[in-house]
């Protein structure tokens, strides 16, 4: 396919022509803001926005620079798949306890970066320029993170790679999203009498016990991020997941991301008070239509009155009165996501090795830890002791870590 008169097409410090004519990496700045305005009009998920991936390069020393394959359909841009180089460890896991951290140099590709026409003819030809890359020594590994299980970039990750460099083991994980309904009602409505019954008693228990003294502020404008940090912040650092090393902490990379929201008028986040103190968080934007939930917690001292779950039923009574089309849970398996989610995918993280030594010893080594993690993962959810085993670990970090200071 002959694109060399397009504009785009022409060869800068950014990137390169392929071998094949239709396709192009882009690997700076320069070349990013050729193809912005393409780039604005398909983006629809808040870790694709361009300003977002812009502003983590001032953040991330690890960040080595962009790594944005664009494949063209008749001499035009049709998709394209962001992602970076990085250069850092891999920090490779079995639950949550460390490993091994790897120092890999790696083309990390964002969650909901293929962009534009994501047919099986783009991803292939995406797939094939991604071996390329590794092939020339650009990269020990390549990394796609919770691609829908079916789709086709999902599909030829998996089966254009060789032997050799095919990742051999990616274990699926559930990502729930909802369709908002026009009426409140209806929120509720696959929702199962005892379901339904539950979420009455315990918002009751909780109103019973603070009469009068039950708040939720909304946090949307430039204005409010100072407060929202804050008030997060409070409940955040004494949740397990703090001790697990996951969920929400005021970093500048949070206030630069839910700063940049705001902005753009995309930041909805909701703090729960009882009795004038800091009870639960709901930390999201609104992009596209839909509402991201990125972070939930609660604080542990309110647990009895469930003041997480209190929380989402009000956040998602509000979305039918704002227009908001539909919920992106994430992933997980947490109950109020299965309880409320009822769109349900699977995703996986598909990795692609360099096949060389150096590559296949990163490949056994990381494929190994992942079988382990899933192993133990599964016989902890046959036992019954998964979830619980995970809250006691991260409240032992916790209670070590205070120990400690």
């Amino acid at each position: 396919m002959h694109v060399a008169n397009s504009p785009l097409l022409d060869d800068l410090d950014s990137g390169h022509m392929s071998d094949r004519a239709n396709v192009r990496v882009i690997r700076d700045i320069a070349g990013i803001e050729e193809i912005r305005s393409l780039w604005e009009s398909w983006q629809d998920h808040p870790n694709s926005d361009i300003d977002f991936y812009l502003s983590r390069f001032k953040l991330r020393k690890e960040f080595i620079r962009p790594h944005i394959i664009v494949a063209y359909q008749g001499g035009k841009p049709d998709a394209f798949l962001v992602g970076r180089l990085d250069q850092g460890e891999v920090d490779l896991k079995v639950g949550h306890v460390h490993i091994s951290r790897p120092h890999v140099r790696t083309l990390s590709f964002l969650y909901a970066g293929l962009l534009g026409n994501g047919s099986r003819e783009n991803s292939q030809m995406i797939a094939h320029e991604i071996l390329d890359n590794l092939r020339q020594g650009e990269a020990q590994m390549a990394v796609l993170p919770k691609l829908t299980v079916g789709s086709p970039l999902h599909d030829v990750a998996l089966t254009v790679p060789g032997f050799l460099a095919r990742d051999w083991f990616h274990a699926p994980h559930l990502h729930c999203t909802m369709q908002v309904p026009k009426r409140i009602e209806d929120i509720y409505a696959g929702i199962s009498s005892k379901g339904r019954k539950n979420l009455r008693l315990q918002t009751k228990k909780l109103l019973s016990r603070f009469p009068g003294k039950v708040e939720i502020k909304e946090f949307r404008h430039p204005g409010d991020l100072d407060d929202l940090m804050r008030d997060v912040e409070c409940v955040a650092r004494k949740t397990y997941q703090r001790g697990l090393g996951v969920g929400f902490e005021d970093t500048p990379e949070t206030r630069e991301r839910y700063s940049l929201m705001a902005q753009k008028g995309c930041l909805r986040s909701y703090v729960l008070y009882l009795a004038g103190e800091p009870a639960a968080f709901w930390v999201g934007v609104v992009y596209s239509g839909t509402a991201h939930l990125e972070f939930l917690g609660f604080h542990p001292k309110f647990e009895d009155y469930s003041p997480g779950t209190f929380l989402v039923t009000k956040a998602l009574e509000g979305f039918p009165h704002e227009g908001v089309k539909a919920v992106d849970f994430g992933y997980g398996e947490e109950g109020y996501k299965q309880r409320f989610g009822k769109q349900r995918s699977q995703e996986a993280t598909i990795r692609v090795f360099r096949p060389t030594p150096k590559g296949l010893v990163l490949k056994a080594v990381t494929l190994q830890t992942e079988l382990i993690d899933q192993l133990l993962k599964k016989a902890l959810e046959r036992a019954g002791l998964r979830l619980r085993l995970k809250r006691a670990w991260g409240r032992y970090v916790q209670r070590i870590r205070k120990t400690a200071r």
